[in-house]
């Protein structure tokens, strides 16, 4: 009876990795630590080598292993592509500040300087182009606890209206957490993945160099 109740165990945590394998990142709250009285049109490229290679889809966030360590892939909920919805998200957080910007949706190998001609179309003071080159979230079970990961490597780039580059920030890493649990729970990876989005681009935005501009 005690195998029974071990394999049926085993059986929902693996099921339970194989159902609502998607995440979002439409909602997040981005605050910098200054106030800006410069309007803004605020870009994210999806520059990462696996969506360029074509061997995952612009919505991909990351994948999530089952205890069986079956690898599941994981996009977007909304079907919005990632650069998207983060754009999306850094815009309803400045906006909710009372800061005037505007979402561009920027398509795959767009050069920068069509990008810089789309933006020239607005009525903004500055362009904010976030390079995504890096962004995976993941968890995966090891021998009696799941290791959750997320790498990331943004760069930002604040141009003005003549197109010249005012500016420019970067970070990269991996954060890495490890649990006690069963089996990969995507709500943590979820609140997990949040965190880090939420404090890089922050952190983008709170560097002395772009603080100068934007002011």
């Amino acid at each position: 009876m005690k195998n029974v109740c071990i394999l049926g165990m085993i059986v929902l945590a693996t099921a339970g990795c194989s159902v609502g394998r998607k995440m979002s990142f439409s909602n997040e709250s981005i605050t910098p630590d200054y106030s800006t009285a410069k309007s803004m049109v605020i870009a994210f490229q999806d520059n990462r080598k696996e969506v360029l290679d074509g061997k995952e889809k612009p919505t991909w966030v990351g994948h999530l292993n089952s205890t069986a360590q079956i690898d599941y892939n994981m996009q977007t909920e909304s079907g919005k592509e990632l650069a998207e919805e983060f754009s999306g998200s850094l815009v309803n957080s400045l906006t909710r500040l009372g800061i005037r910007a505007e979402q561009l949706i920027v398509p795959l190998r767009l050069p920068n300087e069509s990008v810089l001609t789309l933006y020239r179309s607005k009525d903004k003071e500055r362009l904010l182009l976030f390079h995504v080159d890096k962004w995976e979230a993941s968890a995966i079970p090891r021998f009696s606890t799941i290791r959750y990961e997320v790498f990331y490597s943004f760069l930002l780039q604040v141009y003005d209206k003549e197109g010249n580059q005012l500016a420019s920030s970067e970070t990269h890493d991996v954060t890495r957490r490890e649990e006690n649990q069963l089996a990969s729970n995507l709500k943590y990876l979820q609140r997990m993945a949040d965190e880090v989005f939420a404090e890089q681009v922050k952190a983008l935005l709170n560097d002395p160099k772009v603080k100068v501009v934007l002011q």
